[in-house]
C-alpha cells in the first residue's frame, strides 16, 4: 500500500469512526429521553443496562478514534 493509500484508508476510517460516535451518542440521548419517562422497573433495569452498553461502545470507538489519529501522524511523518 502507497503512502497516498495509507493516508486515504486511515482518512476513510477515521470519517467512519466519526459517524460510529455519533451515532453512538445519539443514542445516547435517545436512552435519555426514554429514561425521564414513567418506566416500569424492568425497563428501567433494560434502559440502564442499554446505557451501560453505548458506554462501553462509545468509549472503543473514542479509542479506536485515537489510534486512527496516531497512525496518521506517525504517516505524516514518514512523508515529511
Amino acid at each position: 500500500m502507497s503512502t497516498q493509500q495509507r493516508s486515504a484508508y486511515l482518512s476513510q476510517l477515521a470519517s467512519a469512526t466519526q459517524q460510529q460516535a455519533q451515532q453512538i451518542k445519539a443514542a445516547q440521548l435517545q436512552l435519555a429521553q426514554l429514561a425521564q419517562q414513567q418506566l416500569t422497573q424492568q425497563q428501567a433495569a433494560q434502559v440502564a443496562q442499554m446505557q451501560a452498553y453505548l458506554s462501553n461502545q462509545l468509549a472503543a470507538v473514542q479509542s479506536q478514534a485515537t489510534a486512527i489519529q496516531t497512525a496518521q501522524q506517525q504517516a505524516a511523518r514518514t512523508t515529511r
